[in-house]
């Protein structure tokens, strides 16, 4: 309550970027790519790399641009679980390993939802629900900054 709500929309991030440690004049977004090398997916990113930016993550945001994502990097790969708890609408999550192979898509999480999902990775990209839908495990997933 009397938390400033904020909205995540295309280059937009650039601006709310700031908090998040991405310097100003970059437009980090992530591809993903079929086996085929065919892109099922763009989206510019903001890019959390801290313990902080990661528990934050899109908590408090009001909704997420088609175009938008939060790319959460992780130290290294692992298991990491992720929840949707203090967001108010559903995402889609894609799982990254180190070799930048999608291990698992955790489709649809609903809005403020606090179960855990977890998956080896060493990053996750979260998109508005639907938005990865014709991504599949076994794509390749970058962060282009």
């Amino acid at each position: 309550m009397g938390r400033a709500r904020r909205s995540f929309r295309g280059r937009a991030l650039l601006a709310l970027a700031a908090g998040l440690g991405v310097a100003c004049g970059e437009d980090p977004r992530a591809v993903v790519e079929g086996p085929d090398g065919a892109r099922r997916l763009l989206v510019h990113v903001q890019v959390a790399r801290t313990a902080a930016e990661r528990v934050q993550g899109l908590r408090g945001a009001e909704s997420l641009a088609e175009d938008a994502g939060l790319w959460i990097a992780f130290p290294g790969e692992d298991e990491v679980c992720i929840v949707n708890e203090g967001v108010g609408f559903p995402i889609d999550a894609l799982f990254v390993r180190a070799d930048a192979v999608v291990e698992a898509v955790e489709a649809a999480i609903p809005a403020g939802d606090a179960t855990p999902r977890c998956h080896r990775a060493e990053a996750v990209l979260e998109v508005a629900a639907g938005v990865a839908a014709a991504v599949r495990p076994g794509d390749r997933a970058t962060l282009r900054e």
